[in-house]
């Protein structure tokens, strides 16, 4: 009877350990924000040279009441807002997406949101950014320091994004009021380590501003990078297996 239980485990945990190894996704995080309340995110120059970005008690974006976003001038040093992954994404390794709504209220300016990398460099058109930004009235999907337009909400009116990194071909796709909207590869030497999500400017030193704003966002990541426990684990099984037999 031993030996039998013995053979169940191990045959579990060499699945386990296998299904880890080769490329079965493990949850890094996974958040959804629909911003009844503040959400404490992390802030850089949100109310210096005519910014005015947080959280707000409106509902423009087409949720409930509370949202995020602002008013965005295109200032430097750089401004952003947004949530710390409390494990940084590598696009060489993790796949990750996003998805909600927004709104482009008026004005000329940009807002960015997406992942990105706060140590690095954010100054106009960043490399170590990947998801979506606003142009005046329209959206275009960026990364690397580029992309394409991939709607044209105009102003005033609510809409649904979202984009989804897939790691095993570097390639980022976006979808726009529930719509394919293009692709584009990434350099994933450029992007480095993610750190946040969120909200920044396309930051030029310029003084052209927008009001956008944006709720009901989810966003998530994997990875399949295989962790030492699950090789652990594999190994574990592997040696209970003989075990199992002599047990018999």
């Amino acid at each position: 009877m031993l030996g039998r239980a013995t053979t169940w485990i191990a045959l579990f945990t060499v699945l386990v350990g296998v299904a880890t190894l080769f490329g079965i996704s493990s949850p890094v995080y996974a958040d959804t924000a629909t911003f009844g309340s503040d959400p404490g995110w992390d802030s850089q120059n949100t109310q210096d040279q005519g910014n005015d970005v947080g959280w707000k008690n409106t509902s423009n974006a087409g949720g409930g009441a509370g949202e995020i976003g602002g008013t965005w001038v295109r200032s430097d040093p750089p401004v952003f807002y947004a949530q710390a992954l409390a494990t940084p994404l590598n696009a060489a390794n993790d796949s990750f997406s996003a998805s909600g709504k927004g709104m482009i209220e008026n004005g000329e300016g940009n807002t960015m949101i997406g992942f990105f990398d706060s140590s690095s460099s954010l100054s106009w058109g960043p490399s170590s950014f990947i998801g979506f930004r606003t142009d005046t009235a329209q959206l275009y999907g960026f990364t690397d320091g580029g992309g394409g337009q991939i709607g044209d909400p105009g102003h005033g009116n609510a809409f649904t994004w979202g984009f989804d990194y897939d790691h095993t071909n570097s390639t980022l796709s976006w979808t726009y009021n529930g719509a394919a909207a293009g692709s584009r590869g990434a350099n994933v030497g450029d992007l480095g380590n993610l750190t946040h999500f969120g909200l920044m400017n396309l930051s030029n030193g310029g003084s052209q501003s927008a009001n956008t704003y944006w709720d009901d966002i989810t966003f998530t990541g994997a990875s399949v990078i295989p962790e030492p426990t699950s090789i652990v684990l594999m190994m574990l099984g592997l040696g209970l297996a003989p075990f199992s037999r002599r047990r018999r």
